[in-house]
């Protein structure tokens, strides 16, 4: 939809000077990566149809996973800071583990190293 950035856009340009537009930097730009994790079935306590989340305190790490089958395989999203060492493009797969075990401890036995390897190689997507 269109129609806000076109009010916005009209409004500097208007006549009326009631109306004040403060753009703000973004300084908290955030970009995530996606994570396949697999819940077994022989997990107790874990549920395979509802969504899962988790952040750290300090909001370094965020964790948020979908389900997208009935089987236990979610979609997970690693949504870090743009400038996190580990939102980079190949970025070291063991400090990656490193990351999740310390701050995922309840996510961390669902992801394999297979993936935590590829997930440190792919390049972050923007929010």
């Amino acid at each position: 939809n269109n129609l806000p950035s076109f009010v916005n856009n009209l409004l500097p340009n208007n006549n009326n000077n009631k109306v004040r537009i403060v753009r703000y930097e973004d300084d908290n730009r955030r970009v995530y990566k996606t994570v396949p994790m697999t819940i077994p079935s022989s997990k107790k306590g874990w549920r395979n149809d509802v969504n899962y989340s988790a952040r750290t305190k300090d909001g370094r790490v965020v964790l948020d996973a979908l389900p997208s089958d009935n089987h236990g395989v979610y979609c997970a999203v690693l949504l870090l800071k743009a400038d996190d060492e580990y939102a980079q493009p190949d970025s070291n797969p063991a400090g990656l583990r490193a990351l999740v075990d310390e701050t995922l401890p309840q996510f961390s036995p669902l992801i394999s190293d297979e993936t935590i390897l590829s997930v440190a190689a792919k390049s972050p997507s923007n929010i």
